[in-house]
């Protein structure tokens, strides 16, 4: 077998730290990459396939090469035991944050599943990564008023508040983090503007950080445009991001080379390996699982 596949599953920060962990791969093993895409066609699944707004380069993979890569999973573990012992092809299923080396190097693994939320996967070809992500145009016009207003003001700073199904899960920070992640950036850049991007237009509205900002929360977010707020963050000059791989990326594409990006930590469930080295990071409640 002389490819690998790589599943996609998630919102659309989850599927570019997926794709992102592909190219790496591809990168470093010098062979085909495939992508499984298969996860998004399940009859009930309401999240979208939204990587191809950008300009990804990997093929597909088949059904046919699915099932070979994938075809020890559900054997009894005797028999995956002698598969694996002969060199047949491996699944492997990885950890949210880990990162393991191996699995860049030359390995058995024929399908990754995961979420590889860990920058060290892809740090060898950043620039590529971030060439591959560069933000493509807007095209509702209610957005391409709040990209003018963002690309207006030469101290832009983006607010991510990430709520909806975090507050079922009790996933979302309190707001006293963004009140001091405010407050570190007031007192290190001159004037800044702020721009709040939440989808809960009444937690938005009754806000108080104590600083004034521009509330750009979206009234009609649809399959069509559920990615314009990611655009429209990368748009500014720094950013204060939630516990969010979509807030996550739309810092990391910022294209500043002196921003500075704010993160809460811990990050998820005690992890802190998603976080940036350069990135100013706010103590908040540590959240279990």
């Amino acid at each position: 077998m002389q490819y690998k596949i790589v599943e996609f599953t998630g919102g659309l920060g989850n599927q570019m730290f997926q794709y992102a962990f592909a190219k790496s791969l591809e990168h470093h093993l010098q062979m085909p990459i495939l992508l499984d895409k298969t996860w998004f066609e399940k009859e009930g699944y309401s999240i979208p396939f939204s990587l191809d707004i950008f300009n990804i380069d990997l093929p597909y993979a088949t059904q046919e090469q699915i099932q070979k890569a994938r075809a020890i999973e559900g054997k009894p573990k005797l028999i995956r035991s002698i598969l694996k012992r002969v060199g047949f092809p491996r699944v492997t299923y990885v950890e949210t944050f880990a990162y393991k080396e191996e699995y860049l190097k030359p390995n058995s693994f024929a399908y990754f599943r995961g979420y590889f939320q860990n920058p060290k996967y892809f740090q060898s070809c950043a620039s590529k990564i971030k060439a591959l992500f560069a933000p493509p145009p807007i095209k509702s016009a209610i957005n391409k008023h709040k990209l003018q207003q963002i690309l207006q003001s030469p101290n832009s700073v983006f607010i991510h508040i990430r709520r909806g199904d975090y507050v079922q899960l009790s996933w979302q920070l309190d707001i006293e983090y963004f009140k001091k992640a405010v407050d570190v950036i007031a007192h290190k850049i001159e004037n800044p503007q702020f721009f709040l991007f939440c989808a809960d237009r009444e937690f938005a509205h009754n806000l108080d950080l104590g600083y004034p900002f521009v509330d750009m929360t979206s009234e009609n977010i649809t399959r069509d445009n559920h990615f314009e707020d990611l655009i429209l963050m990368m748009h500014c000059q720094n950013g204060i991001i939630s516990n969010s791989t979509y807030s996550w990326w739309a810092a990391y594409l910022i294209n500043n080379p002196q921003k500075i990006v704010i993160a809460p930590t811990p990050w998820l469930f005690g992890n802190d390996e998603i976080v940036c080295e350069d990135w100013i990071k706010i103590k908040v409640a540590g959240i279990k699982r």
